[in-house]
C-alpha cells in the first residue's frame, strides 16, 4: 500500500539578508537552513544606488558684499567770523561711514560776518548724508552707504534656487503671524533634501516630513531621485498650510513612482525594510528577463535564487502577465516583496529554472515560482539528513503514524505527466499559511 503523506515540510534556505525563521507549517517536521543574501554589503543591506541626486549644497557663509564705502565730502566747517563778508567754507573732508547712515553734516560758520548760516546740520540719515546749514560747509555724507546687507535673506522663493548660498527656501510664519509663505532663510541644519532625518533641526530647510528632509519644490525634477514633488500640509508656528514639497515616501509599486521611475531601491531604515522610487538603469530589461547581476536589469534588482529581473510590487496585479507577487527581500519583521515568473510545474520554467516554493506575505499564501532552484536535488532524491532539492520541499511521508520516507518534491497539476518516472503520484498536501493560521493544499509529487 503506498504511504499517505501528512504533511509537507520545508527546510528554506531564506532570500534574506538576514536570518529569518521561516514559519512553522508543522512543528513535528518543522526544519530550517538560513543563508546570507548575495549582493548585499556589510551592513546585511540590499545592493542599492547611492542616490547621486542627493543635493548638499555648500557651507553656510556671510552673503554680504562688504564694508559700505567712506562717505564722500562730508561738509566742510564753516569758515571764521570776518569783518564785512563770511568766511569761506572750510575744505571739505571725507567723514567716516556711520552703520547706515552718512556722515556728519559740516557746522555753519559761528558769528559769519556774511551770510553763514549760525546753525549746524544735522547727522545724515540712513544711506544719505545729513544737509548742511545755511551757507555752512558742504552736504554731509552724500552717498554714504551703510553696512551692505546678507544679500537673498527673506527674499520669496519657490525652490533652493532661488536662494543664495548659505540659504535655502523654508516655510516661515508672515509678518502678519497668520499664515505662511515661502522664503530665502539661512540653513537651519545640516541634511539637504531626501536626507534621513529625525528632527526639522536637522535638517537644511527646516522640515523633516517621513523621516526625511523635505524641500518646496516646483515639479519632481526639483527633488532628489527617491523623492516626489506633492502637496503637502505642513505647520510652522502654530500656522498650517499646504505647499509643493519634495518628499521621500517608500513605495509597493512602480506605479506610486513619478514617470520614468521604478520601485526598486531597497533599504534598511531604523531596522525596517522599504522600498522608494529611483531612476532606472537607461536600456536595461524589464522586470522578468533573465540576469546574472542588477546591472542587467532596469530595476537594478536581479535576486539570484530568482535568475530574473524584479520590482517591488504588494499583488500580483502589480506586476502583469504570467508574474507573481512574493517576498524577495526582508529580516524577520519587514518584508519586501517582488515580481517573479510564476509556474505550477517544471516544464512552464526555461531550463535551467525549475519550479520552486516562495512565500506571499501579503497575500498570505505559498506560490511556485520561476528560479535557479534552492539545491540540485531532483524528485526523489532523500532529503532527510538536509534538504538541498531544487524545489526547497522536503515532503515527509507516513504510515500509521511512522515515518517512512523524506523525499524531495516539486509541483504538479496534470498527474504524472508532471512529474518523473518512479514519482507520478500527484498528491494534494495541506500546508501551513504564512501566518500560522490556517493552511493550502499544494500538489506535489509523491511516489
Amino acid at each position: 500500500m503506498r504511504p499517505t503523506p501528512l504533511v509537507a515540510c520545508i527546510r528554506v534556505v531564506t532570500h534574506y539578508p538576514v536570518t529569518m525563521l521561516y514559519r512553522a507549517m508543522a512543528t513535528a517536521c518543522f526544519l530550517t537552513v538560513a543563508s546570507t543574501c548575495a549582493g548585499c554589503n556589510a551592513d546585511g543591506q540590499v545592493s542599492s544606488d547611492l542616490n547621486p541626486g542627493f543635493n548638499t549644497g555648500g557651507s553656510p557663509g556671510d552673503a554680504s558684499s562688504g564694508d559700505s564705502a567712506d562717505s564722500s565730502a562730508a561738509g566742510g566747517t564753516g569758515g571764521s567770523a570776518g569783518a564785512t563778508t563770511g568766511g569761506s567754507a572750510g575744505d571739505a573732508t571725507g567723514g567716516t561711514a556711520g552703520a547706515d547712515a552718512g556722515g556728519t553734516a559740516g557746522t555753519g560758520g559761528s558769528n559769519a560776518g556774511g551770510t553763514g548760516g549760525s546753525n549746524a546740520g544735522g547727522t545724515g540719515g540712513s544711506n544719505a548724508g545729513g544737509t548742511g546749514g545755511s551757507n555752512a560747509g558742504g552736504t554731509g555724507g552724500s552717498n554714504a552707504g551703510g553696512t551692505g546687507g546678507d544679500a537673498g535673506s527673506a527674499l520669496p522663493c519657490a525652490t533652493d534656487a532661488d536662494c543664495g548660498s548659505g540659504f535655502s527656501c523654508q516655510v516661515v510664519v508672515d509678518d502678519t503671524n497668520t499664515s505662511l509663505e515661502l522664503r530665502c532663510m539661512p540653513l537651519a541644519g545640516a541634511n539637504g533634501k531626501g536626507i534621513a532625518c529625525a528632527s526639522n533641526a536637522e535638517c537644511r530647510s527646516g522640515m523633516c516630513l517621513y523621516g526625511y528632509c523635505a524641500t518646496p519644490c516646483s515639479t519632481s525634477a526639483d527633488c532628489s531621485q527617491a523623492g516626489t514633488c506633492r502637496g503637502e500640509t505642513v505647520s510652522v508656528g502654530g500656522v498650517s498650510a499646504t505647499f509643493p514639497m519634495c518628499v521621500v515616501v517608500p513605495c509597493t509599486a512602480s506605479t506610486q513612482c513619478d514617470p520614468g521611475e521604478v520601485c526598486s531601491d531597497i533599504r534598511l531604515v531604523n531596522g525596517t525594510y522599504a522600498a522608494y522610487c529611483k531612476q532606472p538603469n537607461q536600456g536595461a530589461l524589464p522586470v522578468g528577463a533573465p540576469c546574472s547581476s542588477a546591472a542587467d536589469c532596469a530595476s537594478a534588482l536581479c535576486p539570484p535564487w530568482f535568475g530574473t529581473c524584479t520590482a517591488v510590487c504588494s499583488a500580483d496585479a502589480d506586476c502583469g502577465g504570467n508574474l507573481v507577487c512574493v517576498d524577495v527581500y526582508g529580516n524577520g519583521s519587514s518584508v519586501v516583496q517582488g515580481c517573479a515568473i510564476g509556474c505550477d510545474q517544471n516544464s512552464d520554467c526555461t531550463t535551467p529554472a525549475v519550479c520552486q516554493i516562495a512565500t506571499d506575505t501579503a497575500g498570505n499564501e505559498h506560490q511556485f515560482v520561476c528560479g535557479t532552484g534552492y539545491g540540485t536535488d531532483p524528485v526523489g532524491a532523500d532529503c532527510s539528513a538536509a534538504n538541498h532539492c531544487a524545489s526547497g520541499l522536503c515532503l515527509q511521508n507516513f504510515v500509521n503514524g511512522q515515518l517512512v520516507s523524506q523525499i524531495c518534491t516539486a509541483p504538479c497539476v496534470n498527474g504524472a505527466a508532471d512529474c518523473p518516472s518512479g514519482y507520478q503520484v500527484c498528491d494534494e498536501v495541506n500546508m501551513t499559511v504564512p501566518d500560522g493560521n490556517g493552511s493550502q493544499l499544494l500538489s506535489l509529487c509523491n511516489q
